[in-house]
């Protein structure tokens, strides 16, 4: 379950995560504890978008939160949203988040 999109804008660290790949989930989960110790993100707010949420079988955005273990995360404020890029549910929060991260410089 390495993420799609793993990108910084600012202060910001977007993780993106395929709600409907369980196999990978352990992996994903790694990746992000070693991503979130590199320096250069110190501080940073972690957005997780749990993609393809319209798919049959695909984890609740909960389960994801759980499996990433993001209730462990003290080192940065994180925020968690289920969302379908195909249906367009829940994308907008991308951009408000942002949005939001930016302005209150979280």
């Amino acid at each position: 379950m390495i993420p799609s999109v793993n990108s910084s804008v600012g202060r910001i660290q977007v993780w993106v995560v395929d709600s409907a790949d369980r196999l990978r989930l352990e992996d994903c989960r790694k990746e992000l504890s070693s991503l979130l110790l590199e320096e250069r993100l110190a501080g940073a707010t972690l957005l997780v978008f749990a993609n393809k949420q319209d798919l049959p079988g695909a984890l609740s955005k909960e389960a994801i939160q759980v499996a990433l273990a993001l209730d462990d995360i003290k080192s940065h404020h994180w925020c968690i949203i289920g969302c379908s890029a195909v249906t367009g549910k829940n994308v907008h929060f991308f951009f408000i988040c942002i949005n939001s991260c930016l302005m209150f410089k979280v």
